[in-house]
Parts: C-alpha cells; sequence; structure tokens
C-alpha cells in the first residue's frame, strides 16, 4: 500500500525573467507588468508553503533535481525509485 503525502510547493522564479516569459508568449510589456501586478499573485505571495523550488528559464533540470529531492526526502522513498518526466 502506497501513503501519499501532500503538500504546497512555490515554485520561484525571477521577475524580470517572468515578464520576459509572457511577452515573448505575445504579452506587451504592459499586458505583462498589469498580470504580474494582479492582486491574486500579491494573495499567492503571502500564502505560507511547505516547500519552495527556484525555477531558472531554461533549466528543466535543475527544477527536475529540486521536485526529485523534495519527493525522496519528504516521501521516504528510495532515490532509485523516482523519475521525474518532462
Amino acid at each position: 500500500m502506497a501513503i501519499f503525502k501532500f503538500g504546497d510547493v512555490e515554485v520561484d522564479m525571477d521577475y524580470d525573467e517572468v515578464v520576459d516569459y509572457l511577452m515573448s508568449q505575445g504579452k506587451s510589456e504592459s499586458a505583462a507588468i498589469d498580470l504580474m501586478s494582479h492582486s491574486s499573485e500579491n494573495e499567492w505571495q503571502k500564502a505560507k508553503f511547505d516547500f519552495v523550488l527556484e525555477s531558472i528559464m531554461g533549466d528543466l533540470p535543475y527544477l527536475y533535481s529540486q521536485i526529485k529531492d523534495v519527493v525522496i526526502r519528504e516521501g521516504e522513498v528510495e532515490e532509485q525509485r523516482v523519475t521525474v518526466h518532462p
């Protein structure tokens, strides 16, 4: 029988990287800044998280390694049994 533990995870990314990403997806700079200034953005910034992961634009292996570390540490799972798929 498997027991799963759940937690709240924040994926933290540099503000300028997020704005740049939104602009690369077709948003104007002002629209991207408006999205980042939305009240929901402020709400989650005040939330309590069990884990914080750092995201660096274009470095998915680094993000996956952090996810794997949390799963192994918190799930008491052997490393060879954890695979994170993109």
